[in-house]
Parts: C-alpha cells; sequence; structure tokens
C-alpha cells in the first residue's frame, strides 16, 4: 500500500504560494475510490484552491454522449461503459493538468489505472460503506445500487476495489471528518506529495 506522505492537519493552507506551484506542476490529480466518497465535492474545493479546473469523467462522458450514465449501462452494459471511461479519461489526462474525479470503477481496470499512474498524481478518499451509503442522497441515480440492499451492495464492492484503490499514490481518509477538515487535509497532502515529486526531479 502506498506511503502518505506526513503532513500537519492543523497547517494553515497557504493558497497563493500552493498555486503558484501546482498551476506550473504537469501532472494531473485524479480522487479514486467509491461512491459517496466526496470526490466530487473535494474534487472542487481543491481545484479553486489550486487554481486549476475541476473535472469530472462521468459528467464528461454525459456531455460527450449525451446520454445519461445510467442508460449508457442498461443500452450497452458495463463493459461498454468502461471503453468510454477509459477513452475520456485518457483524452483528459492528455490536456492540462486539472483536478479529475473517477467513476468508482475506473481505477480497477488495469489500463486506466496504468495511466493515471503515469500521467497523474492519484488519491484514494477512503470511508466506510456506512458512511458512504449516508452521504448518498439518491441511489436510484446509481445503477450499480439497483436490485439489492443499497449497504450490502457497498459492502461487497468496497471488498473487491478496495485493493485496486490502495494502489493508489496517496491515500486518505474520509470517515467522520467534516468537508473543511477534509479539504484541508487533502491540500497538504497533494502538495507535499508534488513538492516531493519536484525536489526528486531536481536530484534526478
Amino acid at each position: 500500500m502506498s506511503q502518505q506522505p506526513r503532513h500537519n492537519d492543523s497547517a494553515s493552507l497557504r493558497t497563493a504560494d500552493a498555486s503558484r506551484q501546482d498551476k506550473s506542476h504537469p501532472k494531473s490529480i485524479v480522487l479514486v475510490g467509491l461512491m459517496g466518497a466526496g470526490k466530487t465535492s473535494l474534487g472542487s474545493k481543491l481545484a479553486r484552491h489550486m487554481g486549476r479546473s475541476f473535472m469530472d469523467s462521468d459528467a464528461e462522458i454525459e456531455r460527450a454522449t449525451n446520454v445519461r450514465i445510467r442508460d449508457i449501462f442498461e443500452l450497452g452494459g458495463e463493459s461498454y461503459f468502461r471503453d468510454i471511461e477509459a477513452r475520456t479519461i485518457e483524452r483528459i489526462l492528455d490536456g492540462p493538468p486539472v483536478i479529475l474525479s473517477t467513476g468508482g470503477g475506473a481505477f480497477c481496470q488495469l489500463g486506466v489505472r496504468d495511466l493515471i499512474k503515469q500521467k497523474a498524481l492519484s488519491v484514494w478518499l477512503d470511508a466506510s460503506p456506512e458512511i458512504l451509503l449516508s452521504r448518498i442522497n439518491n441511489t436510484t441515480s446509481r445503477p450499480l445500487l439497483h436490485g439489492g440492499d443499497p449497504l450490502e451492495i457497498l459492502k461487497s464492492l468496497a471488498e473487491d476495489r478496495n485493493p485496486h484503490y490502495a494502489k493508489a499514490d496517496l491515500i486518505l481518509k474520509t470517515d467522520k471528518v467534516s468537508l473543511s477538515h477534509s479539504v484541508r487535509k487533502l491540500a497538504a497532502l497533494v502538495t507535499a506529495a508534488l513538492q516531493q515529486l519536484d525536489s526528486t526531479d531536481d536530484t534526478a
């Protein structure tokens, strides 16, 4: 499992300095994890802090195809959706550095994971199935939660997917933590990792 850089959770965010550094850094930040982990809410706030654009791969898929994610699943099945998802993520990562929120299954696909590891800095937002479910307002909009008890499905998904998420570059636990505190922790974690990458590049 990837080791998290140590950081001081109580440290103040130096927005101007971080923004100058992060804008120049070529790597995108990709958030991975199960539905309800906070990828969109935390990602959008991190993007503002870093002075970057925020993108959501599911939203980009719906924009490009003009079809809802649940309808793509119903019309073409999961394998068809995963193909569209992989091509969408590749297109985004070939562009300017952004903060990217990915669908829950994206990082579990070997090709997508290798692409993200090569071109971006990945962060797993980790939370328990119970916490995840409490954050999902509308389970009917989540195709993978159909046909059974949502909590049991989330537990099964966590068992299957967490070993893949654990291969992310960074890991942030978001259980029972306020949104503002999670944003501070995420910003500090990412900033420390980018500084470490810069330091490695300078000494290479």
